[in-house]
């Protein structure tokens, strides 16, 4: 038990998914990047849902009720939403908030700049965590995919988000390039949505006129 409350914490914060993985455990918890929060004529805040269930009460709530996605293209756009669903994965997982904080990691792109990592930081700490340290995502990616990322020949790693791709080419331990455009996943979705909405509606137009 005092093993896992001091153990370190890898974690991954998209704006579709928040993974953490728990070294002690060896395993990975995933959750869907969204939650709704109930707020009363005092101003009081309560956690309803968190995750697929918030996901499912999105545009299907009163107004006293929001649904948040904290995060957007590598951004915290609602921090006290962002800091309530963080604390939220942690009690999931042992069952409490942390009150001997672990050391973590968190994986960033390669162009985050001082205030994004700083307001990071500032969201773990606040969360329960001692040490927070920033990890290179395109070498995170490139690790996990075994990518030997020493070698003097170049790989590109091209990581597709929900909100943004990051592209990186690694040699020699180091990102010889680097890009980050935001068009990501959400954005393909909704263009391939598009797409087979208007040819299915010039389909029917044009069957249609035939009678």
């Amino acid at each position: 038990m005092f093993k896992f409350l001091r153990a370190s914490m890898s974690i991954d914060i998209g704006s579709d998914f928040i993974r953490m993985f728990t070294e002690d455990q060896e395993n990975v918890w995933s959750e869907r990047s969204v939650i709704a929060i109930y707020t009363d004529q005092n101003g009081n805040e309560t956690v309803l849902a968190t995750g697929k269930d918030a996901l499912d009460m999105e545009d299907r709530v009163p107004k006293n009720i929001i649904v948040y996605r904290p995060f957007m293209g590598g951004k915290i756009e609602h921090f006290n939403a962002a800091l309530l669903l963080i604390r939220h994965m942690i009690i999931e997982i042992q069952g409490r908030l942390l009150w001997m904080a672990p050391k973590v990691r968190v994986a960033l792109h390669h162009d985050a700049s001082l205030e994004e990592k700083k307001s990071y930081t500032d969201l773990l700490t606040k969360s329960g965590m001692k040490q927070v340290t920033m990890v290179n995502r395109s070498f995170a990616s490139a690790i996990g995919a075994d990518v030997p990322i020493d070698e003097a020949c170049g790989y590109m790693v091209v990581n597709i988000g929900a909100c943004a791709t990051e592209i990186s080419v690694i040699a020699l331990e180091r990102v010889a390039f680097f890009n980050r455009i935001h068009i990501g996943g959400r954005m393909i979705d909704k263009a391939i949505i598009s797409y087979l909405e208007k040819k299915h509606n010039d389909s029917c137009r044009a069957n249609f006129s035939l009678f």
